[in-house]
């Protein structure tokens, strides 16, 4: 069955003077967060005997920060697709950027952010989490093909974020 990795993007700092949300970058703390959340990924992975087939996160700074400080652990990486839809989208536009990943693969990693995460896990899972942290990762087993995603479509078979991590 397909497996899909949902990731809330690390803990980000205040927009530079005069730039926008879009151009906030990592904090010391979560380019830490997310290189040891890199490590458990792939951990995850390794004892699947799985890799990554597909990464998609949304563009903004902050999204490509954390996949920065994820892709040394998880090597080899997949090109990695920047989707502007993914920052602010609703869960249907999640469901949107999802029914386009490749046919044929067998797991993939989203990064972005909430709380459009927090509403697609719900959607999907039936089983909504009370808090969706900073660099916090959701491993789903999907029971469809990625363009028939819809609710209780998936299991929630982990969850792990930094803090849980010890």
């Amino acid at each position: 069955m397909p497996r899909l990795y949902l990731m809330r993007h690390a803990d980000a700092g205040a927009a530079p003077e005069g730039g926008m949300d879009s151009d906030r970058r990592l904090t010391a703390e979560g380019g830490e967060a997310a290189a040891r959340m890199g490590t458990w990924l792939a951990e995850r992975l390794d004892a699947e005997a799985r890799a990554l087939d597909h990464v998609v996160f949304s563009g903004v700074a902050r999204t490509q920060d954390t996949l920065n400080r994820l892709t040394p652990a998880l090597e080899p990486m997949p090109e990695a697709r920047a989707d502007r839809r993914i920052y602010d989208a609703t869960t249907g536009g999640l469901l949107a950027v999802l029914a386009g990943v490749p046919e044929g693969t067998q797991t993939a990693l989203l990064i972005g952010h909430n709380p459009g995460l927090e509403g697609l896990l719900a959607g999907l899972t039936d089983q909504p989490l009370r808090a969706y942290p900073t660099a916090g990762i959701a491993e789903l087993e999907l029971d469809s093909d990625w363009g028939a995603l819809g609710p209780g479509s998936a299991q929630l078979t982990a969850f792990a974020a930094p803090h849980l991590l010890g």
